[in-house]
């Protein structure tokens, strides 16, 4: 008799701390969701599409190394082509938030050195690399993160 109401016991408990433990993940991840939310507020812009008013935009400022021009170099932002260097030697892109920025020279056959000149305040510079090189391929500068 005694070990069927130690086992009973046992039982219970076993019962009770599963449930705790489930109550806790999903009340952890109540929390996690609601600290991750966003609750952006929209404005028309001029070609029709909506943009969040409340995105703060920092700015990284790039400049091409030594004397040669790359017309066809690409800074790519999320994967998107959006900008090109063409005739210029630095550059200033806006960011937001977690964009990722890469820069593009699959076309060049050449070691192409590149410095991030600038950053804006808003912008870890923790996350963005400060000198890189650009050989036939895509070289990622950093996630941008505020």
């Amino acid at each position: 008799m005694k070990s069927n109401e130690r086992l009973d016991k046992i039982d219970k408990i076993l019962k009770f701390a599963l449930i705790c433990f489930l109550l806790l993940t999903v009340l952890s991840n109540v929390r996690i969701r609601y600290n991750n939310r966003q609750n952006p507020v929209y404005q028309s812009s001029t070609d029709d599409s909506l943009q969040p008013l409340s995105a703060p935009m920092g700015a990284i400022v790039l400049a091409l190394e030594g004397d040669a021009l790359y017309p066809q170099l690409e800074v790519l932002v999320n994967g998107e082509s959006f900008i090109s260097f063409e005739n210029n030697r630095q550059l200033e892109i806006q960011v937001k938030d977690r964009d990722v920025v890469e820069i593009k020279g699959t076309m060049y056959q050449e070691k192409i050195p590149i410095r991030v000149i600038e950053i804006t305040k808003e912008i870890n510079p923790d996350f963005i690399k400060e000198q890189l090189s650009v050989e036939k391929n895509i070289v990622t500068i950093g996630i941008v993160r505020f």
